[in-house]
């Protein structure tokens, strides 16, 4: 039993035995876990589905439909994957769901991963949402999330990433992504590669699935396009999934869903603080489509730092039209120590560059936002001596 919520989330986040997705829900029916919604919206996809996830909840709420969502990894605290039209679980609640767990925990030897979902699942029960949302971890055919039969699932877009568990080609990671789409239900994706489109619509066929195909670049409402700008530009193609997902579900008022999309911000998301902006790009794909939306900005360079497990190569290859500093931060997962704390790495450029990028893995900008909150002055202090 926990008395502090710092100490309960010690104990899950040290939680890192992986169970298969099948010893998962074996744990769901034996202790008796609800899964069986109506009105389950189950998103993947390589880059961008946290982002169609946020768009999509706050399209919906603003319409009055009580949301919730589960998105991971968690961006500023552990409580933010779990949220009911955009607030996330208190302590408190989080804490007693924690110990309410702890016999399940212990006796089933959960994953991270795994306790949250159990933590959401218990706290969605008895909320009676209109919608819930899902993303999933890593994949979709074995991921934890896979747990539902959904009444709407869509893939935001499929490149290079995680291929040690997903497949080293295209097609692999597409079909490890279709494993969250279900029979006679609704599918939907903003991928443009024809050939795995054409695996999409194949496995839609032999579900009797709808399958919507949507334009990254058009937004309708009311059967109207919409013109509305974005910053940075990779989020039209995030709102315009949304706003179709939304479409399938209910029926949209002009105003209240551009009232809904004006008020989108996500933390770690090109985020701006002062002079820095801290965007999550942790795989070649989303670099690339970083690089898109800073390329007009002038006396740039980027601090980049990542996980072991990333590719690491070719994403500071992508970079090297700019000074690039690359820097360690403090997570078990980045071994190599060659590389100067970024930390230090801030102080020395602050004075020297107009935008300072932070990118290269969304823990490492996620760690580097709350030095920022606490530490921000003594890096202007630092930087003008």
């Amino acid at each position: 039993m926990f008395e502090k919520i710092s100490e309960a989330l010690n104990y899950i986040e040290n939680k890192r035995i992986k169970r298969t997705l099948e010893q998962f829900k074996e744990t769901l029916v034996k202790y008796g876990f609800h899964t069986g919604y109506d009105n389950v919206i189950h998103i993947t996809g390589t880059n961008g589905k946290g982002s169609t996830a946020k768009f999509l909840q706050l399209i919906l709420s603003n319409h009055g439909f009580k949301t919730g969502t589960f998105t991971s990894p968690y961006l500023v605290k552990h409580n933010d994957r779990m949220c009911i039209d955009g607030e996330m679980i208190d302590d408190l609640t989080l804490l007693k769901i924690i110990n309410d767990l702890l016999p399940v925990i212990e006796a089933e030897g959960l994953s991270m991963f795994e306790i949250d979902l159990l933590i959401c699942l218990k706290w969605f029960e008895d909320k009676c949402l209109d919608f819930l949302i899902f993303e999933a971890g890593i994949g979709g055919l074995h991921d934890k999330t896979n747990i539902f039969d959904s009444r709407i699932s869509a893939i935001t877009n499929v490149s290079f990433d995680h291929q040690d568990m997903l497949g080293g080609s295209l097609e692999d990671i597409c079909e490890q992504k279709m494993g969250i789409i279900r029979p006679n239900s609704t599918f939907l994706s903003t991928e443009t590669n024809s050939g795995l489109i054409a695996m999409m619509e194949q496995r839609c066929l032999d579900l009797a699935t709808k399958f919507i195909q949507v334009d990254r670049d058009i937004i309708k409402i009311e059967g109207q396009d919409i013109g509305v700008e974005f910053d940075p530009e990779y989020q039209r193609a995030n709102c315009a999934l949304a706003v179709s997902i939304a479409n399938e579900l209910i029926r949209l008022d002009l105003n209240v869903s551009l009232d809904a999309i004006a008020r989108f911000s996500l933390p770690l998301h090109f985020e701006r603080i002062d002079k820095f902006i801290l965007d999550g790009s942790h795989n070649p794909a989303g670099i690339e489509a970083l690089l898109k939306s800073v390329a007009a900005l002038k006396n740039v360079a980027f601090v980049f730092s990542a996980l072991d497990d990333k590719d690491n190569a070719q994403m500071l290859d992508l970079l090297n039209t700019y000074p690039v500093y690359v820097s360690s931060f403090p997570d078990f997962r980045q071994k190599q120590n060659k590389y100067e704390n970024f930390t230090n790495t801030l102080s020395k450029i602050y004075q020297k560059y107009d935008t300072i990028i932070l990118t290269g893995s969304i823990h490492f900008v996620s760690y580097a936002r709350i030095y920022l909150g606490e530490k921000f002055h003594d890096i202007i202090n630092e930087g003008e001596n």
